[in-house]
């Protein structure tokens, strides 16, 4: 099984998972304890993954699984009954670009969590 299968695997399961808890709309102060990225309509997350350079070739492929699972949850309505808003930033196969980027995202745009990665 090839990794894009494998990621694609996984995001399909995180799908079927937000459907499972979509149910349920708890109140923002009770999902966002970290005061972060958590709106009453919105869960902004980070996508980190090199788009240019050397390791674009195979990461290109997991941007791409991640922006169509976001799509499918948001449209299977969301987590926690909120929408999935992401930023993404360009790792350019580059470690201390990935640090820099690393850091605008948690610091800057207040994500909840940064998907990518994977190669640093």
């Amino acid at each position: 099984m090839g990794k894009l299968h494998k990621s694609l695997m996984t995001l399909a399961a995180s799908v079927m998972l937000a459907g499972a808890v979509q149910a349920a709309t708890p109140p923002t102060e009770e999902v966002n304890t970290t005061g972060l990225a958590v709106t009453d309509d919105t869960v902004k997350v980070g996508i980190l993954h090199s788009i240019t350079g050397t390791m674009a070739i195979s990461e290109i492929g997991s941007v791409q699984a991640e922006k169509l699972a976001i799509k499918q949850i948001n449209e299977s309505g969301g987590v926690l009954g909120r929408q999935i808003e992401y930023i993404q930033e360009d790792g350019a196969s580059d470690w201390p670009t990935f640090a820099e980027k690393t850091r605008k995202l948690l610091r800057q745009d207040d994500v909840a969590a940064i998907f990518g990665c994977w190669a640093s």
